[in-house]
């Protein structure tokens, strides 16, 4: 005799009106989340007309968001994370479409790309990771993204040095993503501070991590921010 798959009375299948209704409420609140989000938008763009000359791209701020954000909910932090950065990025874009450079052709189907920067983005590309630090430290390009430094070694680079220089400013994904490699991510200003900091120098040829903010330690790379 075949058995029930669900004996579980919280579980009674619906009927078609029910699910009528319920399909109703999903409309509606998708409806309510889109209005939210336009007025995000809206409420950004008020934000950035005050700015005038700051840098618009604002890591630790954004740290700060996903941090507050993925404490106050049952979701999980990528979810979070996923959800967030492609409005911010639509923000960003909104403001400004920011110039992307990478370190490596091999890079330019990154799924860091999307998932960091949204949809429809075009990077540039260097040969080197030098090459790509350059361009930021000449303002050719805003961002650029270079293979994390515990996934390979870089040397030092001029890049990082005189009054007009690249800067180490975040690393993604913010939240750990087993499916990604993760990227450091650098530009032509420091990160704006975030509640949990990290400062990366070059130390006995190599890079080393350092708790805390410090822009003024030697053979400052830059900071990141850390959940």
């Amino acid at each position: 005799m075949s058995k029930s798959t669900d004996n579980n009375p919280n579980h009674a299948r619906l009927n078609d009106g029910q699910l009528n209704d319920i399909r109703q409420e999903i409309d509606q609140l998708d409806q309510d989340l889109l209005r939210m989000i336009e007025a995000r938008l809206a409420i950004a763009d008020r934000v950035a007309t005050s700015k005038g000359d700051a840098p618009l791209f604002r890591p630790g701020r954004e740290a700060d968001i996903l941090r507050s954000l993925a404490s106050d909910t049952s979701l999980s932090p990528t979810f979070i994370e996923a959800i967030w950065r492609q409005i911010m990025a639509a923000n960003l874009a909104r403001q400004k479409p920011l110039r992307l450079i990478l370190a490596d052709p091999d890079m330019i189907n990154h799924p860091i790309l999307a998932w960091r920067f949204g949809a429809g983005i075009t990077p540039m590309v260097a040969m080197s990771a030098d090459a790509a630090l350059q361009a930021v430290k000449s303002d050719n390009a805003d961002v650029a993204l270079l293979p994390h430094w515990r996934e390979q070694r870089w040397r030092w680079s001029d890049a990082l040095e005189g009054e007009n220089r690249a800067w180490l400013v975040a690393v993604a994904p913010f939240f750990n993503v087993a499916d990604f490699a993760p990227l450091a991510l650098f530009a032509r200003h420091p990160a704006d501070p975030s509640a949990q900091d990290v400062t990366v120098i070059w130390q006995d040829g190599a890079y080393a991590e350092i708790s805390g903010r410090d822009e003024t330690a030697s053979h400052v790379v830059g900071v990141f921010q850390i959940p």
